[in-house]
Parts: structure tokens; C-alpha cells; sequence
């Protein structure tokens, strides 16, 4: 499901119309192909579901937080070391490549007149082939560089989550709209609800990790 801004005009007594606004979640489904025709769930209630639900999770689970964040931080370190050493061998593969492709074009200037035709072929062959390996390399070089990059503002995300989530349920229940959408998008990976029998599963992102909440919902919510 995802959110979803509907709109609804009312003819008011004094002749002026005046347009009322409704936000709802869908499924996404509905939205996108119109293959879905599960009821529609008013945003505020859910949303503020979600909310009491995620503050209590944080709550229950304080003590397990630094253990959390302490795996998520060893992960990331793993991570970022294996892209390191990927980046350090694809360096070194270019570079040995390079230094055979030259050789071997240097050896294919002497050998034109010297050596048959099929020779010539196979050492060209082989010249192409070492540089098609040594763009490969530079490519998986590459996309660990930017992997690399990448990792860095995870380290940031989670250092700045350890640092907010004892207070975090706290900042939930006060937070104005805005704030609490996002909030709710820096923690909340996905919203699975089955509108038959009235239940929702959240995927709430815990650093690197993710937590499914089960959730009852009213069914007096749905249009």
C-alpha cells in the first residue's frame, strides 16, 4: 500500500462549493493497473497505528538496540573491507593485463613478416581478448568504488538511528504530519494489509535489519 490524496466537492447552503481533501492508503495495484480491488484505509488512522506500534517495539526492545547496531556496524565494516580487497584485485588485474596486452602488441610488430598467417591471428585474438578481461576488471573495479561510496552514508544512517532511538517513541507521539511521514518513510520498508481479515503487516527497518509488526485493523476504517 501507499499513500494516496483524494478530493471530494460539497455544495455548501450559501451556493459557495468547497473542496475537501481525503488521504488514504491503496494498494498499489489499484493504483498502477487498476488490477486490485481491495478497499481503500484511511491514512491518519493507520499511520497513527503504525506509529503507537513502532514506539512500543522500540521500547521492548531498548536492550536488544545496541546489540543491533553493533551487528549492523560489523556487517557494514565486512562489506566495506571485501570492496576494498575487490578494488586492490581488480587494480592488479588491470595492471597485469595492461602489461601483457603491450607486450604482446609489441611482439605482434616484429613477428608481421616472420611468422604465418594463422599466428598473426591467434596473437590479435588473444590482444582482444585481454582487453575485453581488462575492461572488466575496470568495470567490477568501478562499481566497488561506488558500492564503497555508498556505504558510507549507510555508516552515517545508522550512527544517527543509535543516537535517536532511545528518545525516538518519545518524538513519535509528539511529531506535527510532516515530521511523522517522515519518520514513518526513514522507517518503515513496506505495509502489507489484507483488508478481508482486517490485518497489516509492517516491515519496520531496525538499523540493517527488518521487523515484520503484526497490526489488527478496524473495520470501520475501510471505504
Amino acid at each position: 500500500m501507499h499513500g494516496y490524496t483524494a478530493n471530494k466537492q460539497k455544495d455548501l447552503r450559501n451556493g459557495e462549493r468547497r473542496t475537501y481533501y481525503y488521504r488514504k492508503h491503496r494498494c498499489t495495484g489499484r493504483a498502477n493497473s487498476a488490477s486490485c480491488d481491495a478497499p481503500m484505509i484511511r491514512a491518519e488512522y493507520l499511520e497513527d497505528l503504525i506509529i503507537d506500534a513502532i514506539g512500543e517495539y522500540l521500547v521492548q526492545n531498548v536492550d536488544a538496540t545496541e546489540k543491533l547496531y553493533n551487528r549492523s556496524k560489523e556487517m557494514l565494516d565486512s562489506y566495506k573491507r571485501s570492496l576494498a580487497q575487490l578494488i586492490e584485485n581488480s587494480d592488479v588485474d588491470v595492471e597485469d593485463k595492461t602489461r601483457e596486452r603491450s607486450a604482446l602488441v609489441r611482439a605482434l610488430a616484429t613477428a608481421i613478416g616472420r611468422v604465418s598467417d594463422t599466428t598473426i591471428q591467434q596473437m590479435d585474438s588473444e590482444i582482444a581478448n585481454l582487453a575485453d578481461d581488462i575492461a572488466k576488471s575496470r568495470a567490477r573495479g568501478q562499481l566497488a568504488k561506488d558500492e564503497l561510496n555508498k556505504l558510507s552514508g549507510a555508516r552515517l544512517r545508522i550512527d544517527s538511528l543509535r543516537d535517536n532511538l532511545s528518545e525516538l517513541s518519545h518524538r513519535l507521539e509528539r511529531a506535527d504530519l510532516p515530521t511523522k511521514k517522515r519518520l514513518l518513510s526513514g522507517l518503515v520498508s513496506g505495509i502489507k494489509v489484507d483488508p478481508d481479515k482486517h490485518h497489516a503487516i509492517v516491515h519496520v527497518r531496525h538499523f540493517v535489519f527488518d521487523h515484520g509488526i503484526d497490526l489488527r485493523l478496524a473495520d470501520d476504517e475501510f471505504s
